[in-house]
């Protein structure tokens, strides 16, 4: 470890050694084995995942809630997000809010999928204005994108997880903070069986459920490169995704 720290000043090139280093250790350590080991064992335990929640049922709850706490559901749902991601959401992350042209958010290095690497592309998303065939009341999202337009850089939108999943837990007890994500993935699963999504709207599905795939749309340092990042989100297509959500 001294020599890495020691050969590089910057992190990405200690971990480039460091990573071809562990490469040739043979055989695997002790820890690499049990990892392993629990991969094996975690493949055969059952599903254990929260009930999805439709979005009808998501849609009655809002007009109840405070503007902030009815904001983050409702960008929770349009993005298939965790909770956890939702409350780390402050103003700096939204590139764009816009009725007509729709919401870009740079979610960073706070996605599960990539703490190691803001660049990636599913850190990126588009919420297009919603479809006319989601019968959303009309005022719901210019009331959204004028809340977050007017939310400073360094502000969040709603840290505090429990009151949100309180608030779910009112339509169902059995609600729980993945609920909003596992309903919209759901749901776009379903579009796309039907022939509703078309082939580039199906790709980009892994990419809203924020998912790593193995061959990613573009890699991570091509992302970087691009110093336009609302050029990188639309290029994505999440847009052609999210407006059914």
């Amino acid at each position: 470890m001294m020599w890495v720290m020691s050969v590089a000043n910057k992190a990405s090139s200690r971990l480039k050694y460091l990573n071809d280093i562990m490469q040739t250790i043979e055989p695997p350590s002790r820890l690499t084995q049990f990892r392993r080991g629990l991969r094996r064992i975690k493949a055969r335990e059952p599903l254990d995942q929260a009930p999805p929640m439709s979005r009808q049922a998501l849609m009655s709850l809002l007009p109840q809630l405070p503007p902030a706490q009815s904001a983050a559901l409702y960008i929770a749902r349009r993005a298939a997000c965790r909770l956890d991601e939702i409350t780390t959401l402050t103003g700096k992350k939204i590139l764009q809010a816009d009725v007509q042209l729709g919401i870009i958010i740079w979610w960073a290095a706070d996605v599960k999928t990539a703490h190691d690497d803001p660049f990636r592309p599913e850190t990126f998303v588009v919420i297009a204005p919603p479809h006319p065939s989601t019968n959303e009341e009309p005022n719901l999202w210019p009331a959204v994108v004028n809340f977050l337009r007017r939310l400073p850089p360094k502000a969040f939108l709603c840290r505090d997880k429990t009151v949100l999943v309180n608030a779910l837990k009112t339509v169902d007890p059995c609600f729980s903070g993945h609920s909003i994500k596992s309903g919209a993935v759901t749901d776009l699963m379903v579009l796309a069986a039907t022939n509703v999504l078309c082939p580039a709207a199906i790709s980009a599905i892994p990419l809203v459920a924020k998912h790593r795939t193995v061959v990613p749309v573009f890699p991570a340092s091509t992302v970087r490169y691009c110093r336009d990042k609302t050029a990188v989100a639309m290029a994505l297509g999440t847009h052609n995704v999210t407006k059914y959500l």
